[in-house]
């Protein structure tokens, strides 16, 4: 997430992509270039593109002591979960940077 940080633009923004076993992480910037990266993922529902501050999605994930987590999305627009996969006692609100 770090490394998508830097090629972010000045709203720090990054864009995840779920597809059928992979989560896409992108970012962009006119001045430095791109970078894209796949993590592979347990994916299901609906396929979902959307944008957040790294920094906000940094912080949720640095608080997770597991290897596995859960990334819950509700919508292209709406917000999103993060929490633990084994252990749901705490869990991390995300509101996603609208695309106009």
């Amino acid at each position: 997430m770090k490394l998508s940080g830097c090629f972010s633009s000045k709203l720090n923004e990054v864009s995840l992509k779920t597809g059928s076993s992979r989560l896409e992480v992108f970012s962009d910037n006119g001045e430095i270039g791109a970078h894209k990266s796949n993590i592979p993922a347990e994916v299901t529902g609906e396929d979902v593109n959307i944008t957040f501050n790294w920094k906000y999605l940094l912080d949720g994930l640095k608080n997770i002591s597991e290897d596995e987590i859960i990334l819950q999305f509700n919508g292209n627009q709406k917000s999103a979960v993060i929490k633990p996969a084994k252990n749901g006692d705490c869990f991390y609100i995300l509101m996603p940077i609208k695309n106009i």
